[in-house]
């Protein structure tokens, strides 16, 4: 029968199509036809060098992503996945994963994985992805399940030998090195100002006193700086007790200061004891010794 040009199907004909085309025996019929041509070198082939190469543009891309953008399943259709899923499990074509939470997720064979892992080498992901995620993530607070399921997977002796075999021989463009550090700069920054030392706050408290300009958490990279005052070009490093004992501390703080130095900045560090005993006069000494 061929359906007449340009007639409308009613939604009885429409449902009738959509029961025929999720029937368990239409697309056990279609796999298997597909698995038979499968079989074929000549339209396996084919279909290789048709797909060989193609790729979307990114605002092609962009048109799928914005096309569902906003979708949700229907508690319907999860659950129907979910049921699709648990019976790939007891068919062995995936395998099972339950995490501390009590959801279930597939997961990829690890040939599979290692197939994907080694096609997406070298490829770059589209600047909307990247924002789509970054926005998505903005005040999106971790559960504390998933904070432990982070700090585990830190952790793990076998999760880093896999990263550093994973790394291992990679080097990187001075592009992405750069962008790399100016990345761990902001991180630092951020992360100091939002939650600074008590023996910073209380340096900061004497410097408004004495009616000092200073800035807080300044930039000099690749470093951040405790407080810097711009009229002396003087860094104040405020050094808590327990982090500048730890072993490497000390190397690292003489590098960073032979470092600063070269540059033309005078550095005076303030140990946490001397900022306990009396912070007025420590830090009166600090600008007037210099």
């Amino acid at each position: 029968m061929v359906w007449p040009k340009g007639r409308p199907r009613s939604e009885e004909e429409r449902e009738k199509i959509r029961k025929t085309m999720c029937s368990i025996e239409h697309r056990a019929n279609i796999s298997k036809r597909f698995s038979d041509l499968w079989q074929d070198p000549e339209y396996r082939q084919h279909q290789i060098q048709v797909r060989l190469g193609k790729h979307h543009s990114e605002e092609h891309n962009r048109k799928i992503a914005e096309s569902g953008m906003g979708r949700r399943h229907t508690p319907e259709a999860k659950e129907k996945n979910r049921r699709a899923t648990l019976q790939q499990w007891a068919e062995g074509k995936a395998h099972p994963r339950v995490c501390e939470t009590g959801c279930c997720c597939g997961r990829h064979s690890l040939e599979k994985r290692t197939k994907l892992r080694e096609a997406r080498l070298g490829s770059t992901m589209e600047s909307y992805i990247r924002e789509r995620i970054a926005a998505s993530m903005v005040g999106r607070p971790f559960s504390q399940a998933h904070k432990e399921n982070i700090r585990k997977a830190a952790n793990d002796p076998i999760t880093k030998e896999k990263k550093r075999q994973f790394h291992l021989g990679r080097k990187r463009s001075p592009e992405t090195r750069a962008l790399l550090k100016i990345a761990v700069i902001k991180a630092t920054k951020a992360s100091q100002e939002a939650n600074p030392s008590r023996l910073e706050l209380e340096v900061r408290a004497v410097l408004d006193l004495l009616g000092v300009t200073y800035i807080p958490q300044k930039e000099i990279p690749p470093y951040v700086v405790d407080i810097f005052i711009p009229a002396q070009n003087l860094i104040i490093e405020c050094d808590g007790s327990y982090w500048h004992s730890l072993p490497g501390a000390k190397g690292f703080d003489a590098r960073r200061d032979a470092w600063l130095k070269r540059r033309g900045f005078l550095i005076q560090r303030l140990s946490e004891e001397v900022i306990r005993q009396d912070t007025i006069a420590a830090v009166q000494g600090a600008i007037n010794h210099v």
